[in-house]
């Protein structure tokens, strides 16, 4: 089984900032690691030197540094922490990595500039975007086999997967909505309409609740999934980028991209009860949380350490080589 971090927004896009952009991943809530030795470790992509560094938040040190395909973007982790999968959007290829060794053991072809990995948590299949050809593709994480693809909307760059496994669900950035689809058959069920430019997602522990960045409305929609309807839009920063929900469920973390700050909502009131700078100019390229929702961890010009019983920033470890996505080992 699988899990991602979540970030978002869409290149080339109104409200897309310039430079190196995000991997809009999705979250999925972690359960405990079968290994103690890698659990708590983040990995986070290089883009720039076709890298993946693993990082120790309680050292603050660098572990590992592997190397992976060209220009790698966003990557999950498996439920028991055993495998991270990394999309590599410079070769159209995706990587395994097995934690217990930090090696990578298996290479796969799939679709063109891939960049988001929405992990099924049956562990079945990942879900990989191609925003250029508006298709959404799926591959066996065990095998490298690649099954059918989603025809998606105009610009799909936004996915996440429901806890049980059962929906998928895809921002089309250029429509303006999300697609309900059933994650087995690839069946769109319903599209929600949402706010301007929809991008990254994130699921509360239930399943309930989806949060749906809008990077060009500065907002997040919040989607009732029983019902598939809006209940409601909360104003955030300016170009709302990446997402987390805590495993806890008591918060929601928004990383606002021009503002250069983290927005905190309760997701109880839907409202906003603290924005915090990131510091040093820092903006959130994507956000991922601890499994103990001690932490929250932001992708920056490196990985910074957000207090979440403060909402403060603890450190920010350095990483060279273009950092973007990251993912905490459960």
């Amino acid at each position: 089984m699988l899990a991602a971090c979540a970030g978002g927004g869409t290149p080339g896009a109104p409200g897309a900032p310039s430079g190196p952009h995000p991997s809009p991943l999705p979250s999925v809530l972690p359960s405990p690691s079968t290994n103690p030795a890698t659990a708590g470790l983040v990995y986070v992509t290089q883009t720039g030197s076709n890298s993946v560094t693993v990082i120790d938040p309680k050292t603050k040190t660098v572990k590992a540094t592997i190397k992976v395909g060209t220009a790698p973007r966003g990557l999950g982790s498996s439920i028991d922490g055993s495998h991270v999968i990394v999309t590599n959007a410079g070769d159209n290829t995706v990587s395994i990595i097995d934690t217990n060794t930090n090696a990578v053991i298996g290479t796969h072809s799939i679709g063109a500039g891939p960049i988001i990995a929405a992990p099924n948590p049956n562990g079945s299949v990942v879900y990989v975007d191609d925003y250029t050809g508006n298709t959404v593709a799926t591959i066996n994480p065990a095998t490298g086999v690649v099954g059918p693809a989603l025809i998606a909307g105009n610009t799909p760059f936004g996915l996440a997967v429901s806890p049980d496994g059962s929906t998928l669900y895809v921002a089309n950035a250029f429509d303006n909505d999300v697609m309900v689809v059933d994650a087995a058959s690839l069946i769109v069920k319903t599209t929600v309409n949402v706010g301007s430019e929809p991008g990254a997602m994130a699921i509360s522990p239930s399943g309930a609740t989806l949060y749906v960045t809008n990077a060009s409305g500065n907002s997040v929609s919040v989607v009732n999934t029983a019902t598939d309807a809006v209940t409601a839009t909360i104003p955030v920063g300016s170009d709302p980028f990446s997402i987390v929900v805590l495993p806890n469920g008591n918060a929601v973390y928004v990383g606002n991209y021009l503002d250069l700050t983290v927005s905190v909502i309760n997701p109880a009131t839907n409202a906003v009860i603290k924005t915090f700078g990131l510091g040093n100019g820092n903006s959130a390229f994507t956000l991922a949380a601890s499994a103990d929702s001690s932490t929250v961890f932001a992708v920056t010009t490196g990985l910074t350490i957000i207090n979440t019983a403060t909402n403060t920033v603890s450190a920010t470890v350095p990483i060279a080589g273009d950092p973007e996505g990251a993912v905490v080992i459960p």
